[in-house]
């Protein structure tokens, strides 16, 4: 007969694993839905497409076009996420000493065409803050909030990113004076696919998976993330990192 803690430990194991088939199920049918939608409108604009060229009307042809090109980008967009996160959560971190600050300054650097082109100011503040991490998966994290903050904040308005250490943790803030979020979508903010503003988010190229892929990568490496934010005021996000001596 097998003995009551054997017991146990086999429902507790039937019991985690059941759980996260439905996590695994959970996610692929959100992804499903996540990617019929760029796709079906790639297929709908293609068909109009080839309708508008037909009949030699090339206004109409040039307009669709830019819908293909654009759903085609989104796609893109979404696919990449896809797999950052399927990275991020598979993967094993290949851990070594790292100065936050440098791949802060280098994400920064990679914005700032992008932050110019909407007149959004940029500024960085970055101090030496040593960690033990993955320096792939970190950037991943720094990247995401900077394109989050760049994407909710409006022309002229500034996105300020920081580094702050601290005795046990070095923390980086990513802050913003955009729109703000509401109190009700902050406990969700950092779910898989979870959009504040679809209609939004949608038109900015957001794919709903930004987010959720910085707080992976801050808990594996036994961090955390947090956001403070106030409607009209603009938002906080705080990614904190155990340090290291160096």
């Amino acid at each position: 007969a097998l003995d009551d803690g054997h017991v146990v430990v086999s429902a507790v194991d039937a019991s985690e694993s059941n759980r996260l088939s439905a996590v695994r199920r959970d996610f692929v049918a959100d992804a499903s839905h996540e990617l019929k939608t760029p796709i079906a409108a790639i297929q709908s604009s293609a068909e109009t497409l080839r309708v508008a060229l037909a009949h030699g009307d090339l206004d109409a042809a040039d307009k669709f076009t830019a819908y293909v090109i654009e759903n085609t980008t989104r796609l893109g967009h979404l696919v990449n996420d896809l797999l950052d996160l399927s990275r991020i959560e598979s993967e094993t971190l290949d851990v070594s000493p790292i100065d936050l600050a440098a791949i802060v300054i280098d994400q920064v650097d990679s914005f700032r065409t992008a932050a110019t082109k909407r007149n959004i100011t940029l500024e960085v503040a970055a101090t030496t803050a040593m960690v033990a991490g993955d320096a792939n998966h970190l950037s991943m994290a720094v990247r995401n909030l900077i394109a989050n903050a760049i994407q909710n904040t409006a022309e002229r308005g500034t996105v300020q990113v920081a580094i702050h250490c601290g005795d046990a943790t070095a923390e980086v803030t990513v802050s913003d004076n955009g729109r703000g979020i509401p109190s009700r979508d902050l406990p969700r903010l950092f779910e898989r696919f979870y959009r504040v503003d679809h209609a939004r988010s949608r038109t900015d190229g957001g794919t709903g998976l930004g987010l959720a892929i910085v707080k992976h990568v801050a808990e594996n490496h036994g961090g955390s993330i947090d956001v403070e934010s106030a409607l009209g005021e603009g938002s906080a996000f705080t990614l904190r990192i155990p340090r290291t001596q160096g």
